[in-house]
């Protein structure tokens, strides 16, 4: 019987989590808007672990624009509960994209790792001119 009591507990506790998540993302508990939102706490770090200044976080779904400080560090607040893609780009870095999960009320922590980008050999397309000697008289 304590068993069962447990089921039907655990049952009702996953039911109204997605019953409260659904209410937030159609904005039907307005008074209780705040719980309904999270924040995205980030790190942008390099291979070996060192901060990336400036680099570019586009959060898709929100559609806005942030950037790293001189940490590496950058904060978007205000975001509704749910799923989000990010794409991080910068001078020097390659382009990525990462998927993170927003909890209502909760502040969600990332460290991104990205890879410098060192510069492209690009082999000249012009012939070398020869200098002509000039022949002594």
């Amino acid at each position: 019987m304590n068993g069962m009591f447990m089921l039907i507990a655990l049952i009702h506790s996953s039911l109204s989590r997605w019953i409260f998540l659904i209410m937030c993302v159609l904005g039907i508990l307005p008074s209780m808007d705040a719980q309904c939102v999270g924040q995205l706490w980030g790190r942008v770090v390099d291979e070996k672990g060192g901060p990336l200044e400036g680099v570019g976080i586009l959060v898709e779904k929100k559609h806005s624009w942030h950037t790293t400080d001189e940490k590496g560090i950058f904060i978007v607040s205000n975001l509704l509960a749910g799923y989000y893609e990010l794409t991080l780009s910068g001078p020097g870095v390659e382009t990525k994209r990462y998927a993170t999960t927003v909890d209502p009320g909760e502040m969600t922590s990332l460290q991104l790792q990205l890879r410098r980008q060192v510069g492209e050999y690009r082999p000249s397309t012009q012939k070398k001119r020869r200098r002509k000697r000039s022949s002594p008289k």
